[in-house]
């Protein structure tokens, strides 16, 4: 009984500019598919997390949708599920086609927060610039926002560059901007934007992508050594603060 409530007891979380408390602590599912999933999510949901990360690109929503159905003794009210628009869904009928799949494959009538997962687009017309597809696909996002399938919005991986051209246009404000986050990538400068437009940075990968350079970093082991913690600990702890 007490570990299935560990991370729901010491998980913070963070007001986001809709009103929401996103739990801080969340389980990304890139590449959990299928059967993959199973175990993983079983395992996160028993200890208490709350906080379920996919996207249409990780193909695994109707796996996530499933395993959650399940878990009758889990309120809906106490899940914050994120999802995310891919780049070759970009533009105002593919946006509305994505977001419908999702609802469908996920079993729910709303999803908690919703983002453009990159500035990028794929299969775009020729006619049309990558930056008014954007804008059509936003403008998607605060149509569903404003019937209340998608309590937040907002997006991922976008710079500032990005996030100021949102900003000409947008009548919601985005909630999130989704990035890449860590000691060896700190990012000021988008950091610092951010917080003067209200908008949230959710940090991903905390420990580094694909190798071993943030959890092996000669400062970050000996921070964790002084105290008594696991370099996985200290970097968590980094971007919690």
């Amino acid at each position: 009984v007490m570990a299935a409530n560990v991370v729901t007891r010491f998980s913070p979380t963070v007001t986001l500019n809709t009103g929401a408390k996103m739990p801080l602590f969340g389980l990304g599912t890139f590449q959990l598919k299928g059967e993959a999933a199973t175990i993983p999510l079983k395992a996160a949901l028993d200890v208490g997390y709350r906080h379920i990360d996919t996207a249409t690109i990780y193909r695994n929503e109707d796996a996530i949708g499933a395993i959650l159905a399940k878990r009758k003794e889990i309120p809906r009210e106490e899940l914050f599920i994120t999802s995310k628009l891919g780049p070759s869904q970009h533009g105002t009928e593919k946006a509305r086609a994505a977001i419908e799949h999702s609802l469908h494959a996920l079993q729910m009538d709303y999803i908690d927060l919703y983002l453009i997962h990159w500035p990028g687009v794929q299969k775009k017309p020729k006619n049309v610039s990558a930056s008014e597809m954007r804008k059509q696909s936003w403008k998607v996002l605060e149509e569903f926002h404003k019937k209340g399938k998608l309590r937040s919005i907002g997006v991922s991986n976008y710079t500032i560059a990005h996030l100021k051209e949102l900003l000409t246009y947008a009548s919601v404000l985005p909630a999130v901007n989704q990035v890449e986050l860590h000691p060896h990538w700190i990012q000021t400068d988008l950091r610092k934007f951010c917080e003067e437009h209200n908008i949230i940075l959710q940090p991903y990968s905390p420990l580094g992508q694909g190798s071993h350079e943030l959890v092996t970093d000669p400062i970050v082991t000996d921070i964790a050594k002084e105290i008594n913690k696991t370099p996985a600990q200290v970097l968590i702890r980094w971007a919690l603060q």
